[in-house]
């Protein structure tokens, strides 16, 4: 996920990377940040190592994979209950539609006849 285009994409707007890694089209800049970036996720608090030319955009970029990389996860997340939900509708309507509740004259659930005064 970390190497995926929208991750690699959103760094380039956020940091302005055509620019400075003096690129015109994305693709060469995705290219630079990719050779720039290293990921090490068996390290302990060494998610991201930087090549960049300065301590401080290095920290950046790491905290910025990190920042979009939860909202990656979540949008994931949120997609994947939605999907579920859409699912388990489908199921719902077609077990109603396969087993009928049988209709009662009190417009009720059957087993509320018995509890109502």
């Amino acid at each position: 996920m970390l190497k995926s285009n929208s991750v690699a994409d959103a760094l380039i707007e956020r940091f302005d990377l055509k620019a400075y890694y003096s690129t015109k089209l994305r693709d060469e800049t995705r290219k630079r940040l990719a050779g720039d970036s290293r990921f090490s996720p068996r390290e302990r608090d060494h998610l991201h190592r930087g090549r960049c030319q300065g301590p401080k955009l290095a920290a950046d970029l790491a905290n910025a994979y990190v920042a979009e990389l939860h909202r990656l996860t979540t949008t994931l997340a949120v997609t994947e209950a939605a999907q579920r939900r859409v699912f388990f509708e489908r199921q719902l309507a077609e077990a109603r539609r396969s087993c009928p509740l049988p209709s009662s004259t009190s417009g009720g659930h059957p087993d509320r006849r018995s509890h109502q005064r």
